[in-house]
């Protein structure tokens, strides 16, 4: 979601994506509440000598694919473009997508199967 995010805002665009392409939700979390979260767990288990937590970073809330426009016109007050996977890809490779990344994505439109994401919980596992 991380390359979604940074190619989207840059591009002003979104890839058209939908509940058939995506087997899941969606988890946007800005990198400002996962830093604080991390410094506030390491700061934490600094003071526990033998303990370890595993902790999971994620936003509440959860988007499906085919609200992503509306939650980023929400979040930012921008308009955005819905664009063919494809052409999103073409523009974002532009900019320089990671060519991997950007066939990974070919590939998973490609296959008709939709690309699983999973799900986290929030808090202490």
């Amino acid at each position: 979601m991380t390359v979604v995010d940074r190619y989207s805002r840059r591009l002003q665009a979104l890839p058209q994506l939908d509940d058939k392409l995506i087997d899941g939700v969606l988890d946007v979390i800005e990198i400002d509440q996962v830093a604080k979260g991390i410094a506030q767990a390491a700061l934490g288990n600094a003071r526990k000598s033998d303990n370890y937590n595993v902790v999971n970073y994620c936003n509440v809330e959860k988007v499906k694919a085919s609200d992503l426009r509306d939650y980023y016109e929400k979040r930012t007050g921008s308009t955005f473009a819905e664009l063919l996977m494809e052409l999103w890809l073409d523009k974002a490779v532009g900019l320089g997508l990671n060519p991997m990344v950007d066939f990974l994505l070919r590939e998973s439109v490609k296959s008709g199967r939709p690309i699983p994401v999973p799900s986290l919980r929030n808090g202490l596992n």
